[in-house]
């Protein structure tokens, strides 16, 4: 086998590498279950693999464990990554609207002006020109 194969493998089965960085193949009868089954009764499944099994044999005519539990299992992980792409855009959007808050109440020498020089101490050696010049007379 090509050394870039054995490389991007993961998995190994014994000394053969026989599953590489690639999605799990599912058969299209169990996505289209799972997709009809989820669009036809959207609040009923959850992210809990157990609870969608016993719900896939309760709303769908599988009787087959293993087909059932290949649904259930594809099901939960339809919930799981919509659950958290709904997590991440809100995070997103509370991101920006901290930023958008932040720069509104920002205040007035934070909002790009170069910042003005600091007032020197009383006991400072060096003075201001005005300070340092005696009037002639």
């Amino acid at each position: 086998m090509p050394k870039s194969k054995i490389l991007n493998c993961r998995f190994y089965i014994g000394s053969l590498n026989v599953v590489c960085d690639m999605g799990k193949v599912r058969i299209g009868k169990v996505k289209a279950i799972a997709v009809e089954l989820t669009e036809r009764y959207p609040n009923v499944f959850t992210t809990d693999f157990e609870t969608n099994k016993k719900l896939v044999y309760q709303y769908s005519s599988i009787r087959s464990k293993h087909l059932g539990n290949r649904v259930a299992g594809y099901i939960t992980r339809l919930l799981v990554s919509k659950k958290k792409r709904e997590e991440a855009i809100a995070a997103e959007e509370a991101e920006l609207a901290k930023m958008a808050g932040a720069e509104e109440k920002a205040p007035e020498g934070e909002t790009g002006a170069p910042p003005e020089p600091a007032a020197q101490d009383a006991g400072s050696t060096e003075g201001t020109r005005a300070e340092t010049e005696k009037p002639v007379g």
